[in-house]
């Protein structure tokens, strides 16, 4: 499938910057050439329907991993951090006219300095627990995709990890300060709990960074629908997607 409006924007753009569509979301993934403090792409969707061009709330979703709401200081990001043509609505960073290049550069520059803000934020290892989960994961006989972008119930969501085989299965890590563990926790047993009704016989994961303590009424929630993994028992990763 070709979309005339992205290939005229790719084809605007320096080298490196790649555009494809992605059948399952119903849009089309544009890969920059810039890097986000935990080694991801900046990646941007285009959606043909609504015309707009925006990050699926990927942004937040990063900060909510750290205990940082971007919602909670809306009024803060809007005037310190969004260029003139780029919204901040319903946790989507997004633009609606992809044929000024104002608008296009914006949206990049505003990703990057949340970006720079989230890395001056908070304190990071060179090596995050997601990608010793990754590392972990490809010594398996296993086939799977990471940052798995899916549509669950007429809502877009990222997982750290979608198994295919054999057998199929959502893996979200779990990491953060402990003063922030609550709302983390909160905020994963609603994606949870969205992936369950979307689909019971899917197996989701949850793997828990070394010495986390969650308060114990949301890791028996937790519990209820997703399989905990504490990092230092993950050979129980290996048992549970191979059966």
């Amino acid at each position: 499938m070709t979309c005339s409006v992205m290939d005229h924007v790719v084809s605007s753009l320096p080298g490196l910057f790649t555009c494809h569509y992605e059948k399952h979301i119903k849009k089309y993934v544009m890969e920059t050439p810039f890097l986000l403090p935990d080694g991801d792409v900046l990646t941007f969707f285009f959606d043909p329907e609504s015309g707009r061009l925006s990050d699926l709330g990927e942004t937040v979703h990063r900060f909510v991993a750290q205990g940082i709401s971007l919602e909670a200081n809306k009024s803060w990001v809007q005037k310190s951090c969004l260029d003139p043509e780029v919204h901040f609505e319903y946790g989507e960073l997004f633009i609606e006219d992809l044929r000024r290049p104002a608008a296009l550069a914006g949206l990049i520059n505003t990703a990057i300095r949340l970006a720079d803000l989230e890395l001056a934020k908070t304190q990071r290892r060179p090596k995050t627990f997601r990608e010793d989960v990754k590392a972990y994961l490809s010594t398996l006989p296993i086939t799977y995709v990471s940052k798995h972008r899916a549509r669950l119930r007429d809502a877009q969501f990222t997982f750290d990890f979608y198994v295919e085989s054999p057998r199929h299965a959502y893996i979200e890590t779990m990491h953060a300060q402990p003063k922030f563990v609550q709302q983390v926790g909160i905020n994963l047993l609603g994606k949870w709990a969205i992936a369950k009704k979307n689909d019971a016989n899917m197996l989701l994961i949850t793997v828990l960074h070394p010495g986390l303590i969650l308060p114990t009424i949301v890791s028996e929630q937790l519990s209820d629908l997703s399989l905990m993994v504490p990092w230092e028992y993950r050979v129980r990763l290996a048992d549970a997607l191979a059966s």
